[in-house]
C-alpha cells in the first residue's frame, strides 16, 4: 500500500485538531498544506524552515530565541518532502516575547499594527 501526499495532509490535520499545535507540509521548500490554515505572513520563519530543511537527520528541531520550538520530520516517501510542526512553547506570550518574536521575523515586523491587537 502506498501513502498519498492527500494521506499525510489528512493526518496533520488530525493531530493539529487532536493537539492545537500548528502542522505544515513543505513540498520543494513551499508549504503546500498548513493547519490551522496560514497565510505567507504567518508561516514559520524562512529562516527556521531553512535550518530543518537543511538537518541531516530524518528528525529534527530547533529553538527559538523566544524559548519556542519547532520540529522537522523528513517524509521518505516524498522526496523533497518535510513535516514541519510548532511552535511549541511553555512561556505564555507576554508583550516582550512578542517583541523578540517581532524582531525574529521580517515578515511580523510588516503586521505591526495586527500584531499589537494580538
Amino acid at each position: 500500500m502506498s501513502a498519498k501526499l492527500e494521506d499525510v495532509k489528512k493526518i496533520l490535520k488530525f493531530l493539529y485538531q487532536s493537539t492545537l499545535i500548528p502542522t505544515y507540509l513543505y513540498v520543494d521548500h513551499q508549504c503546500v498544506s498548513s493547519h490551522p490554515v496560514q497565510d505567507a505572513l504567518t508561516l514559520p520563519p524562512l529562516d527556521y524552515t531553512t535550518q530543518l530543511v537543511a538537518s541531516k537527520e530524518h528528525v529534527s528541531y530547533l529553538s527559538t530565541s523566544f524559548f519556542a520550538y519547532y520540529g522537522a520530520i523528513k517524509v521518505t516517501c516524498f522526496p523533497d518532502t518535510i513535516i514541519v510542526v510548532g511552535p511549541v512553547s511553555q512561556i505564555p506570550y507576554l508583550k516582550d516575547t512578542l517583541r523578540i518574536i517581532k524582531k525574529s521575523s521580517s515578515s511580523l515586523r510588516r503586521m505591526k499594527p495586527d500584531l499589537n491587537l494580538f
